[in-house]
């Protein structure tokens, strides 16, 4: 019944006398109820994409560049979300006449899906192989040898070594990178024309994203696929798409090929969001001054071991050196940038200089005490001195906590400031993150993701500390409102003569925030320097790897002017 219905509408829109595009998109209206009243979160957007063809839509979180695809495919919450209007023609089927049930043959076997987080589209109890497989048994009837062995063979092509073995591991077993690889090859399983990928390389780092891009390129031209690319990071966009379409409040308000949109941009908001992006050094108003001899922070010999048992009930103790013997400095008020590739030791060094992670040899010294060898008390007591902004606000917060309460619990549990001077305490800190003060009965959920991330600096600062260690703390934010947050981190640094360790895979971000930067691999510092020496001068291959894999955007003019 569902097939032939399709057939009805393939054959009605066949007759008419429309350009033919793969996927046709024609006034699609998109509106969600809410207590405020009806919002509109995708108005009258049109576009379209042919065969081999890479279409990137770019936008601001709020956008709607993401509902806009998941209305497509009937992804969007029913209710409150609801089409209202609009035509998708795929191949000749309006996507948005056909019920769920003739939508599913369609969805994930012709048109498939990379999600951002493969943690959250990752089923944690199921092994690769068997989610692998569940794909196939859905759209295919297929044998359960045949299924595996073509499983194996989708990994391998996504680039993952002896995949016969990992089709039994766990998706914690695997890296962020690996997790987003395995994303891709379940959405090609089916062999779909249309792969439509949300955020796919938000949380990787460069040298990964590299292998990532490269990897979608080679399949778009083996496969003849088209992909649509949603995404906020323009310097990714401008390496990897045909063409763009820039959505703000729902509406497209500019498209064009990626060249005319990176040199000759039209619309005001696609010149802001290209302004946003970091691609300069260190503003000089907030460069680090070298002639500051104190060092807050000293890290001499320092070795985190992990310890793991092997398979069964007498496997053999597995030692993994985490942390291989570094030593680092840190000056009062100078941001010191760590960055290297996932799992090359960065947060295990972080959370070892935090006491998070006992080290398992070498000294940690903050201020002139050595934190190795205080105990939970003596730890305890110099926490304030020591705040921690993490990657995930949406995590990090307590979503039953308002920001009052947030902001009230480290000022009672440090006794910073006596109880009559709480309420004037907690306003000033909103004042300083740049956020109203009537907002400090809201909870975590009521804000955007980088109102979150300000109360979660607010928070760091609460206890007036001496040294913050920033983890990826803008990695999941959109261009203009990471470069709101960074613009916040150097202003605050310097009022309050901040020292910081900042963590991340961004280089970009490092480049303008950072004075001096320390570059890991596989647990060991290959390089130390001044930002700007290492970032024109680098003296390691591995450095140099990393820095060539950073997206540029005059990669795409260049290629034209050529």
């Amino acid at each position: 019944m569902a097939e032939s219905k399709i057939a009805e509408l393939t054959t009605e829109q066949n007759n008419t006398d429309s350009p033919i595009h793969l996927l046709s998109v024609d006034n699609l209206c998109t509106d969600f109820a809410s207590r405020d009243g009806v919002v509109h979160a995708v108005k009258n957007v049109s576009y379209y994409i042919d065969r081999s063809e890479i279409l990137a839509i770019v936008g601001e979180s709020g956008s709607g560049k993401s509902v806009s695809c998941y209305s497509l495919l009937n992804l969007i919450p029913q209710p409150p979300g609801k089409v209202v209007a609009g035509s998708a023609l795929f191949d000749g089927i309006d996507l948005l006449q056909c019920t769920e049930k003739q939508i599913r043959p369609i969805r994930g076997d012709r048109i498939a899906m990379i999600f951002q987080d493969p943690m959250t589209s990752l089923n944690p109890y199921m092994s690769i192989g068997a989610q692998l497989m569940e794909v196939l048994h859905l759209h295919q009837s297929i044998s359960k040898k045949l299924a595996r062995e073509k499983a194996a063979a989708s990994l391998s092509e996504v680039g993952i070594d002896d995949p016969m073995q990992r089709l039994q591991q766990y998706p914690h077993e695997f890296s962020g990178g690996m997790r987003q690889r395995v994303m891709i090859a379940m959405a090609l399983l089916t062999d779909p024309e249309l792969l439509i990928a949300d955020e796919p390389t938000t949380a990787l780092d460069v040298t990964i994203q590299a292998q990532i891009f490269k990897l979608l390129k080679d399949l778009q031209k083996k496969r003849q696929l088209a992909i649509i690319f949603i995404s906020h990071d323009l310097a990714v966009v401008a390496e990897l798409a045909d063409r763009v379409l820039v959505m703000k409040d729902g509406e497209i308000v500019e498209q064009g090929n990626t060249a005319e949109i990176f040199s000759n941009s039209q619309h005001p908001y696609t010149k802001k969001l290209l302004a946003a992006i970091p691609n300069s050094a260190k503003d000089k108003a907030f460069r680090f001054n070298a002639d500051v001899k104190d060092s807050i922070l000293e890290v001499n010999d320092l070795s985190t071991v992990y310890s793991s048992r092997g398979a069964g009930l007498f496997g053999a103790e597995k030692q993994f050196k985490a942390v291989d013997n570094i030593s680092l400095y840190l000056k009062k008020g100078e941001i010191l940038g760590l960055v290297g590739e996932s799992g090359c030791g960065k947060s295990s060094l972080s959370k070892t200089i935090v006491q998070l992670v006992k080290a398992s040899s070498g000294s940690v010294i903050l201020n002139g005490i050595e934190l190795t060898t205080l105990d939970n008390k003596g730890l305890k007591n110099l926490r304030k001195d020591i705040q921690i902004i993490f990657q995930d606000p949406y995590a990090s917060l307590n979503p039953r906590m308002s920001v009052y309460d947030t902001l009230l619990e480290p000022l009672k549990l440090h006794k910073i400031v006596a109880p009559d001077q709480y309420d004037q305490r907690i306003a000033q800190l909103m004042h300083e993150v740049g956020l109203p003060a009537a907002a400090i009965r809201k909870y975590p959920h009521e804000f955007s993701g980088g109102q979150r991330q300000r109360i979660a600096i607010a928070r760091a600062l609460a206890v007036e500390p001496k040294l913050i260690l920033a983890d990826e703390p803008v990695s999941a934010l959109d261009v203009t409102i990471q470069a709101q947050v960074l613009s916040l981190l150097l202003e605050l640094v310097s009022k309050h003569d901040l020292s910081m360790l900042f963590v991340s895979h961004d280089l970009s971000v490092v480049r303008y925030l950072c004075d001096r930067t320390a570059v890991m691999q596989a647990g060991c510092i290959v390089e130390i320097n001044d930002t700007e020496t290492l970032f024109n001068q680098p003296q390691q291959p591995y450095t140099q790897q990393l820095l060539s894999a950073i997206p540029k955007l005059l990669t795409v003019k260049t290629a034209e002017a050529d």
